[in-house]
């Protein structure tokens, strides 16, 4: 199952230290993470498909900490 997937890499990333940010999902309020980019990149920005209620999503993950999310529909 996709939760079981996306729960095993997110253990193994903290088991390594990779920089996260946590953000809630726009659509389901889940808590979803996004990987830090390093401070000599602005932002991340990405189309993700949401673990728990399966609705993509448009992403922006920045250096200073911060993760901005949006629907795609309304």
């Amino acid at each position: 199952m996709l939760v079981d997937q996306y729960q095993r890499w997110l253990a193994c990333a903290r088991a390594d230290n990779v920089p996260m940010l946590e953000y809630a999902c726009p659509d389901c309020g889940a808590e979803l993470f996004a990987l830090k980019p390093p401070n000599d990149e602005d932002c991340w920005d990405s189309l993700v498909c949401c673990t728990y209620c399966q609705n993509v999503h448009y992403r922006e993950a920045h250096h200073r900490g911060v993760v901005e999310a949006w629907r795609l529909s309304q």
